[in-house]
C-alpha cells in the first residue's frame, strides 16, 4: 500500500499559484495549487508521494479492485 511510502511535509506558505511545503530535513518544495485537491491551510500536514509510472498503474489497479469489492459487498448486504 502507498501509505507507507509517503513523506510528511508541512505547509509553510500559500502563494497565488503554489503551496510551499517544508520537509523534516529543512528542504522546501513549491507545489502547484492545481496538483492538490481540497482546502489546505498553513501549518497543515500533507503527505507527498512519488511513484514510477508502473507503480502508479499498480496502485490504480489495487484501488479499483478494492472499490469494486466494496460496491459488491454493499449490494450483497442489501
Amino acid at each position: 500500500m502507498i501509505s507507507s511510502h509517503t513523506q510528511e511535509a508541512t505547509v509553510v506558505a500559500l502563494e497565488e499559484d503554489h503551496f510551499v511545503f517544508s520537509l523534516p530535513n529543512g528542504q522546501t518544495i513549491d507545489w502547484p495549487r492545481s496538483c492538490l485537491a481540497g482546502k489546505v491551510d498553513v501549518h497543515q500536514t500533507v503527505h507527498l508521494l512519488a511513484l514510477t509510472q508502473t507503480d502508479l498503474e499498480k496502485e490504480k489497479s489495487v484501488m479499483a479492485r478494492e472499490l469494486l469489492n466494496e460496491l459488491l459487498q454493499a449490494k450483497k448486504d442489501v
